[in-house]
């Protein structure tokens, strides 16, 4: 959220800024799948860890990554960028 929150406040001044910003990307996605993975595992039922950890990819990457850009859209287009990423 604070990133991309940093994204709608850069100006032509502040451009630079947005390597800081990026960095934080690295940190917080990094971070988010060590949780994720760890909490798959734990949730798991001892024989299939395996399986909790391959739902979790699944509905991150492909409903995660359908829905995501649909909803957003229809938020954009709907009330514009600064409501999206704000």
């Amino acid at each position: 959220v604070t990133r991309v929150m940093g994204y709608t406040l850069l100006t032509p001044s502040t451009v630079h800024n947005v390597l800081w910003l990026e960095t934080l990307h690295g940190i917080t996605y990094a971070t988010a799948w060590i949780a994720a993975v760890g909490f798959a595992a734990q949730f798991a039922p001892k024989k299939w860890p395996t399986l909790v950890q391959s739902l979790l990819s699944a509905f991150w990457g492909c409903l995660g990554g359908s829905l995501g850009p649909i909803i957003g859209g229809v938020v954009y287009e709907t009330y514009g960028a600064v409501v999206l990423f704000r």
